[in-house]
């Protein structure tokens, strides 16, 4: 679903690339975005639905070379809420690469360009 692009930062969290990243990629293939939470700590950040499927995607992000990822509990968390939702749990992880020549974060980004990568969206299953 996800690949390398280069995304200009305007003032926004890390986090909140990626969550913007995901939201115009459902956007964009015809996804209804039903809620966006945008707690780090939450289980999910994006529940959308597309052709009676509805799934709940938790997105983490994570300074390169870093992958965002999701604990065993987060994963139970995310599979229990998404069952109460009749939802499918789903995971996007991403590695964002500063493009600006100091390569460091401060509280907010400020106008930085960022690379990000993924592995695309999978699903959570039980383990």
């Amino acid at each position: 679903m996800m690949m390398d692009q280069k995304i200009q930062a305007p003032d926004v969290s890390l986090h909140g690339l990626g969550i913007g990243y995901v939201y115009s990629q459902l956007s964009s293939e015809g996804h209804t975005i039903f809620e966006v939470n945008t707690a780090p700590d939450g289980a999910y950040q994006i529940l959308a639905g597309k052709d009676d499927e509805l799934v709940s995607i938790a997105i983490r992000t994570a300074h390169y070379p870093d992958m965002g990822s999701i604990d065993r509990a987060e994963c139970e968390q995310l599979i229990k809420e998404s069952e109460q939702l009749d939802a499918v749990p789903c995971f996007v992880g991403f590695a964002a690469r500063s493009l600006n020549a100091s390569d460091t974060l401060a509280g907010s980004n400020g106008g930085e360009e960022y690379q990000m990568s993924s592995n695309g969206m999978n699903t959570v299953e039980e383990s």
